[in-house]
Order: structure tokens, then sequence, then C-alpha cells
């Protein structure tokens, strides 16, 4: 009777702490595809025996930003909870997800969640149990091969307003900056992420549309007037498109 406890005791921990805990062979299953490298182009993709890079991020929500604005795109993520022993083959389990979808660069971060706690066992087999899990996050992304002319010209990507920008401007108009590209036109103008672009020339900007289709109202070579807002105040500053 003992032994049937003491197996009983041991199948119990091992089903908790594989509980939501994804194993080298089910790692593909939580992958989440945002583009397929195979139909995009102008892109630089994993060769064969070629290595990826693996980076890990204390900051992972500002560091994927980072990495668009050196010209890379992100091709799609995995993300889940597990216990400690997700570790011991995550990067070996990066490396192959890099290989299957083409990343040539992944970007991880691990943050612990919680310690799941309890008693297993009956009468004189009673034992304790400690497990601690851990969200982990991965980002994969490819290089591109050449700058699109919109980011050569000025260099930055923007999105509408979300309800929270809409609160923290005080204001329903405007384009956000979410990424500036390393050492274009913006960049060199001092635009940062996180700006929001109110007017072009004095013209008001309402949306990223009214923001684009601003832009491509000029030429390489001319210079424009930018006004944003940063940290609650405006500024200006002038671009010199290229």
């Amino acid at each position: 009777m003992k032994n049937i406890n003491y197996f009983i005791l041991i199948i119990t921990i091992l089903f908790i702490s594989c509980e939501s805990t994804p194993s080298s062979s089910s790692f593909f299953s939580w992958y989440d595809s945002w583009r397929d490298a195979n139909n995009m182009n102008n892109i630089i993709t994993l060769k064969e025996n070629e290595q990826p890079r693996i980076l890990k991020s204390n900051n992972i929500a500002e560091e994927y930003y980072d990495i668009l604005a050196n010209y890379y795109y992100c091709i799609g993520d995995t993300s889940f909870n597990g216990t400690a022993s997700v570790q011991n083959t995550l990067i070996e389990d990066i490396k192959k997800q890099c290989r299957h979808n083409g990343a040539t660069l992944a970007l991880y971060s691990i943050n612990y969640t919680d310690t799941r706690s309890g008693i297993i066992g009956t009468g004189g087999n009673v034992s304790s149990y400690n497990i601690r899990r851990y969200d982990y996050t991965v980002y994969y992304f490819v290089a591109m091969d050449s700058i699109p002319e919109i980011l050569r010209f000025f260099g930055v990507d923007c999105v509408d307003l979300n309800n929270d920008l809409r609160r923290r401007t005080g204001r329903n108009t405007g384009a956000y900056v979410r990424v500036v590209y390393k050492n274009s036109p913006a960049f060199y103008a001092n635009l940062f992420r996180n700006d929001v672009i109110i007017t072009i020339n004095k013209k008001s900007i309402t949306n990223s549309n009214d923001f684009f289709d601003a832009i491509l109202d000029y030429y390489a070579g001319e210079t424009i007037e930018i006004e944003y807002i940063r940290n609650n105040n405006n500024y200006t500053t002038k671009v010199d498109l290229k």
C-alpha cells in the first residue's frame, strides 16, 4: 500500500507541474503566425545551417519596437504560462521554431507569475509541493532586404489613437508614432516612439491615414514642419525628406 501511495504522489506532482506547460514536442502548437515569410517580399529569412540570433529581454514591450526600428518585421509570437522546467529546452525550442518559420532573430522574456502550493497524500505519506510558474513570451523577426521607399522617405510607422492615448493626451485626433526607424529623416529630426503627430505644415492630422496621405503630398528634398505632442507638451520640428 505504501508503494501505491508513493506512486500516486509522484504521478500527481508530475501532472500538476506539467499542467498548461508545453513540452518540446508541443511547442509549435503555441506559435501564433502573424505573417507567412514564404509569401513576403523584400525580406531575409534564415538560411540552411544558419543559426538564428536569440536575445533575452528584460523589457520586451519596448525592446520589441527597438528591433522593428532596425528594419525588421515581426512574423509571429509564442506565449504561454508554464513551469521552470520549460527553461531546460526553451532556447532549442525557439531555434526549432525559427528554422520552421524562417526567422533570423527571436526576442524572448521569462517573467515569474506565481507559486502553486499544496499537500498531496494520505496518512503517513503526506507531502507538500511548491511549483513556480512563469510567463514565457517569444517574438520572431525577419529583416528587410532593402528599405521600403516610405521608410526611407520619412521613417515612421503611425497608428490611430486608442482610448488610452485619447485620455492621456486629452484629444481624439492625431497619429501615434509606433516606430521611428533608425537613420531615417524622422530619426534625425528627433521624433520618438510615443509622440503624437497633430499637424504637418499646419495641416491637422486626424488619424494615421491622414498622416500617410499628407506625407505623400511632398517630395524628396523638401523640408516639412511637424507639430507633435510628447508628455502632454506641444513641440515642432523640421524634417528633411529623403
